[in-house]
């Protein structure tokens, strides 16, 4: 089956080329703009926490990772 989901390369895009990403069919969209889903934001243009190695090595890290403490 086809991918439903895509990242955006280096995290670029804007409206036009989350509009050929939708043309061709995906169901969300990821960009590098930190930050959390919130109702209403738009699906091709969605913000992520970065999880990395370093930052998460321990459950209280992750956690404080996720949740946006940190």
């Amino acid at each position: 089956s086809a991918p439903e989901y895509f990242s955006y390369p280096n995290g670029n895009c804007n409206q036009e080329i989350a509009g050929l990403v939708r043309d061709e069919g995906y169901r969300v969209a990821f960009t590098t703009r930190r930050g959390h889903i919130a109702p209403g934001d738009d699906r091709f243009i969605l913000k992520r926490n970065n999880i990395y190695d370093g930052g998460a090595r321990t459950l209280p890290m992750f956690l404080a990772r996720i949740l946006g403490i940190w």
